[in-house]
């Protein structure tokens, strides 16, 4: 399946992204990749086995991935150099889009106009389809 590079305006297949990346990690000491909200993609579970294969076969590759869902694949046999796993809670994040939302109402003059109730029903909405986004 291809990955969709929107800005590219052309598609960009995983494998061939693998074995590219697996060419020219070779040429550096220490190489980071980071890949932020994997469960966000369509393609989550062949992302999740790519990066484990390059997690396993380049040694000087070390890998930063966000997600609010725990990982599919086992990363057991990956070395722990490579990967430092942190899952991120959705109720945490939802908590910071609270407190941002109280910001931004402090903040704005015309609302802080509305009620306490409206103000309530607008923070109530938007974490009620936020999930941790």
């Amino acid at each position: 399946m291809p990955l969709i590079r929107k800005r590219l305006g052309r598609s960009l297949d995983i494998q061939k992204l693998e074995d590219m990346l697996r060419r020219h990690t070779e040429g550096f000491e220490r190489m980071f990749l980071v890949i932020d909200a994997i469960n966000e993609s369509e393609t989550t579970d062949e992302i999740e086995n790519t990066l484990w294969n390059l997690a396993k076969f380049c040694k000087n590759l070390r890998l930063l991935i966000s997600s609010t869902s725990s990982p599919k694949q086992t990363w057991s046999d990956v070395s722990p150099s490579t990967l430092e796993e942190t899952f991120m809670s959705t109720k945490t994040i939802n908590e910071d889009i609270c407190n941002y939302v109280d910001q931004k109402i402090a903040e704005n003059s015309s609302l802080k106009l509305f009620s306490e109730s409206l103000s309530q029903e607008i923070k109530d909405a938007i974490l009620g389809s936020a999930n941790g986004v």
